[in-house]
């Protein structure tokens, strides 16, 4: 358990080493930074449980992901990438009753204005833990990066198909 905590302490450290280098001066910027450092660690450990497709110990999850840096590596990616058409992200602001600052909901919410759908996950977030599901079965047994890199080239050629679809 010691490891776990040392190796999710690093990884949060160096996390918030390179929010506060790229910060700004400004109360805002802090507060964005802090923001996105904390959104970044709580969709790290979503997806880690949706790849593992159960629910992990803090412990566990802290291993997995000082373990397979490419799951934070996805998790980026998912919150750069573009929404599907109709779909848009909602957050909340509140006051923080302890510190008197105001602060931006972790967690955040998606609403599809077509259907009136709400969802807790990006509507493409699953796409992302399929591919840490394969980036930790590569790490985890090295006979499996061949097919999961055939999977990701699949994967990446449906998604390209689909974007081409919808620009037309």
């Amino acid at each position: 358990m010691a490891a776990a905590q040392a190796a999710w302490d690093a990884a949060t450290v160096a996390a918030e080493a390179k929010a506060n280098a790229a910060q700004s001066d400004s109360k805002d910027g802090r507060l964005a930074d802090e923001t996105k450092v904390r959104k970044v660690a709580h969709l790290t450990m979503r997806m880690i449980e949706l790849a593992y497709e159960q629910p992990l110990s803090e412990e566990n999850r802290a291993v997995v992901a000082a373990a397979c840096p490419e799951v934070g590596w996805l998790v980026q990616c998912a919150m750069r990438a573009p929404q599907p058409p109709g779909w848009r992200h909602v957050t909340s602001r509140y006051i923080d009753g302890e510190t008197g600052e105001e602060k931006e909901e972790i967690e955040p919410r998606y609403v599809c204005d077509e259907t009136g759908e709400t969802t807790d996950d990006m509507p493409l977030f699953q796409r992302f833990a399929r591919m840490a599901r394969l980036a930790l079965q590569a790490r985890q047994n090295r006979e499996n990066a061949s097919a999961a890199a055939a999977w990701l080239r699949a994967a990446r050629d449906d998604a390209l198909k689909e974007a081409m679809r919808l620009q037309d």
